[in-house]
C-alpha cells in the first residue's frame, strides 16, 4: 500500500511539474514571398516513421500561426514538434527540446521568432527561440509532394 501512494505521490509531482506558461510567436518573411501562406503547427511527432507523408497529411495538434495571425501556446518539458509549411507545397519540421527542472517543473516561456528565407537552395527556415532554454535552429524545406 506505502509502495502504491509512493508512486502516486511521485506521478502526481511529475505531472505537476510539467505544467507550462504561454509563449510568444513571431514570424517573418523575405522580400518575395507571402506572410499569409506560412502555416505553423505544434505538437508531438514520432521520429520512428520511415516517410513525413503521415506527419504532412494529419498535422499536429494545435495551429499556432496562420493567416498571419499567432495564436498563444505552451510548451511542456521534452519534446516541443513544429510543423511549418508554406503555400501547402513545402514543409519543414523542427524540434525544441526543453529539459525538465526536477526543482521548479515549469518550462519558463519563450519567444519563438520563425523566419523564412529564399536561399541559394531553396526554402529555408531560421527559428530563433530566445529564453531560459533557447537556440537557433536552421533547416531547409521539402516539398510536400515528395512525402509520397
Amino acid at each position: 500500500m506505502k509502495k502504491t501512494v509512493l508512486l502516486i505521490s511521485l506521478l502526481c509531482q511529475f505531472l505537476i511539474s510539467c505544467n507550462s506558461v504561454d509563449n510568444s510567436i513571431t514570424v517573418a518573411v523575405d522580400d518575395g514571398l507571402d506572410l499569409n501562406a506560412v502555416k505553423i503547427q505544434y505538437g508531438f511527432y514520432s521520429g520512428n516513421e520511415k516517410s513525413d507523408k503521415k506527419l504532412v497529411e494529419e498535422g499536429l495538434d494545435k495551429t499556432v500561426f496562420e493567416n498571419n495571425k499567432a495564436r498563444s501556446f505552451k510548451t511542456i518539458c521534452g519534446e516541443n514538434d513544429f510543423l511549418v509549411t508554406y503555400q501547402n507545397e513545402y514543409y519543414v519540421k523542427v524540434r525544441h527540446f526543453i529539459p525538465n527542472d526536477f526543482y521548479n517543473g515549469i518550462p519558463e516561456s519563450h519567444e519563438y521568432n520563425f523566419e523564412l528565407k529564399n536561399d541559394q537552395n531553396g526554402l529555408l527556415l531560421i527559428l530563433n527561440i530566445v529564453g531560459l532554454d533557447g537556440e537557433i535552429i536552421t533547416a531547409e524545406f521539402a516539398e510536400i509532394t515528395q512525402t509520397k
